[in-house]
């Protein structure tokens, strides 16, 4: 039994696509939303083959991605695991290849390619982005952000696609998310009152 799984929070722009892009090829798709304010849990509970779940994803107070994959994961009734996250879609010819890779006994995780898009626009057309998205339910995810698989013994690299299209909007979202967890902003870039904004770097000295 093949399932998907997905961690969500605020993603109405995009959950459809991805939810209606792995339907087909899975047995069930877990969600689990992080306490969306918009239509995201209305859109994914919509689909019958659905299993929404919530459990509040607070990156402030110190929640970790790689905890929320889990437990999302571990709401999963299959013996292997697809994640795929809100903004991204998998090509058909991967999906119909599925099949061949969980009944394949020599392995136990795969890595993907995945091609990020930015308001059309590729942004690693030299840089193999390789995300570990199949593997045995036993493996788990590890890392507060930029999370990754561990516990697999046979991972298998891949040239199949996950394609990740979002836009600057979308990306600033992301990176906002991340800085709020700990991770240096770049220069400029300061949190007011609760609100992330760019402050050009000035230089005042004065060059004698």
């Amino acid at each position: 039994m093949l399932s998907g799984c997905m961690i969500v929070q605020d993603e109405e722009e995009c959950i459809a696509r991805a939810i209606e892009n792995v339907i087909p090829a899975v047995d069930e798709l877990v969600v689990l939303d992080g306490g969306s304010l918009d239509r995201t849990v209305d859109i994914a509970g919509a689909h019958p083959k659905v299993r929404l779940f919530t459990h509040h994803f607070d990156p402030i107070a110190g929640d970790s991605f790689a905890d929320q994959r889990n437990r999302c994961a571990s709401y999963a009734q299959g013996d292997w695991i697809l994640f795929i996250d809100a903004d991204e879609f998998f090509p058909d010819y991967v999906l119909a290849t599925l099949p061949r890779l969980i009944f394949d006994p020599e392995n136990d995780a795969y890595a993907f390619i995945r091609k990020t898009f930015i308001d059309g626009n590729l942004m690693n057309p030299f840089n193999l982005d390789y995300q570990i998205r199949l593997y045995k339910r036993w493996c788990k995810y590890e890392g507060k952000m930029h999370e990754g698989v561990t516990g697999h013994s046979r991972l298998r690299f891949c040239n199949l696609e996950i394609m990740h299209y979002k836009t600057t909007a979308w990306q600033q979202k992301d990176n906002e998310r991340c800085w709020d967890m700990g991770q240096a902003p770049p220069e400029g870039w300061i949190k007011i009152d609760s609100t992330w904004v760019w402050q050009p770097v000035t230089n005042s000295g004065n060059v004698g």
